[in-house]
């Protein structure tokens, strides 16, 4: 099944909830199915053309799977009583949900340090580690527009230093949180590939210098996150890396760079700081001792 279409829509802040859908060139049209049974349970029933899905790394699972069970119910119902609008009728629903059960679990700003509002008499609590993560794939090509468009925004999106290498092989790599790089990771693997792997995953642990540390902010107004994307070797001489202004309160602004071959890859992966020898691994390049062999 082709999706030409598709959306990534937040539905909350703290922790982060997204909704995907995935739109097929049937929809609205598209059939109903049902089992080879005959099944009368609303949450038996799908559109054909139609894929929507909840995520979020910060989000407890438990709560995750509750609302994507809530989510395919609700679906089974629209489809049963003739909604015509899916995706919309299923937004509002989550909506309203999420006001009646607000997420117990806590998200990106547990990172925040003080903000001045608090008792003084008790000690703030400021955290100086963040976990992080760097992964390369490798594809057949990256040729699509469209796929191109998507990982820029996911960039963005998501806070994400991005290198990827177009055509023929094609290569994407991402460094940024843990949480962040494995959302990246299942955006990534939910689009349709020609051939796809992931050659290089690393997770490491960035810890907050105490003293002489230049200060960053991020769009979340988030220092330590700024300080572990800023320190990320990715970052280094990045595209998107361009910032003004004082060096007191500077903004991290992430995004995602295009190169159009492979050296010029190695040879910007290698100036960012990253192993040699892994990276001949992640690419699976030959080198000039086995071109002589």
């Amino acid at each position: 099944m082709n999706f030409p279409v598709r959306i990534s829509i937040r539905l909350n802040d703290g922790p982060q909830l997204w909704l995907s859908v995935e739109i097929g060139e049937g929809y609205p049209r598209g059939q109903v199915e049902k089992e080879k049974e005959d099944l009368v349970h609303e949450d038996a029933m799908e559109l054909k053309d139609l894929r929507l899905d909840l995520s979020g790394p910060q989000v407890k699972r438990d709560e995750l799977d509750d609302l994507n069970s809530f989510l395919k119910r609700r679906v089974g119902q629209s489809l049963a009583e003739g909604v015509e609008n899916v995706i919309f009728d299923t937004y509002t629903a989550l909506q309203e949900r999420l006001l009646e059960q607000p997420l117990t679990s806590t998200g990106r700003d547990t990172h925040k340090v003080d903000d001045g509002k608090h008792d003084s008499s008790l000690p703030v609590k400021v955290q100086d580690d963040i976990e992080m993560a760097r992964v390369i794939f490798w594809t057949h090509h990256l040729k699509a527009t469209s796929k191109r468009k998507d990982m820029a925004a996911w960039c963005s999106e998501l806070d994400l230093w991005g290198i990827v290498k177009l055509g023929y092989p094609g290569f994407l790599c991402f460094e940024g949180t843990s949480s962040d790089v494995d959302e990246m990771v299942r955006r990534i693997k939910s689009l349709q590939w020609h051939a796809l792997s992931v050659r290089y995953h690393e997770h490491y642990t960035f810890e907050r210098r105490r003293q002489g540390e230049v200060r960053h902010t991020s769009k979340d107004g988030n220092d330590l996150v700024s300080a572990a994307l800023s320190a990320c070797l990715l970052s280094e001489g990045h595209a998107s890396n361009v910032q003004g202004g004082s060096l007191e309160g500077r903004k991290i602004r992430t995004g995602c760079e295009e190169v159009e071959s492979v050296k010029t890859l190695v040879e910007r992966l290698t100036r960012s700081g990253m192993d040699r020898d892994q990276l001949v691994e992640a690419l699976n390049l030959r080198t000039a001792k086995e071109r002589s062999a």
